[in-house]
């Protein structure tokens, strides 16, 4: 059987739906994206309200954690990647 986002660590049923509105319906293709490419995506569809925790549920959820878990040096490496793609896509 195959695992759905929703079943995932630190994600639910709003992130599959959410996810599969920008067209990430599996495990494998969010595996595939990334969580920062992931992360941009959403905040590109749905703006502010996509926080850096949704950020962390991603990271986390990929990783079978939950995302409090998540160390402050990822943290901090993960907003520095989201930073660096964002500057990349307004060049």
């Amino acid at each position: 059987m195959t695992q759905r986002i929703r079943d995932l660590p630190s994600l639910g049923p709003a992130s599959e739906k959410q996810l599969a509105e920008i067209g990430v319906k599996t495990v494998a293709q969010l595996r595939k994206l990334g969580p920062v490419k992931a992360f941009h995506a959403l905040r590109f569809r749905y703006g502010k309200r996509i926080t850096l925790n949704y950020l962390w549920a991603l990271e986390c959820g990929l990783k079978d954690m939950d995302w409090r878990d998540l160390p402050a040096a990822r943290k901090a490496d993960l907003k520095l990647e989201v930073a660096a793609l964002e500057a990349k896509q307004t060049k």
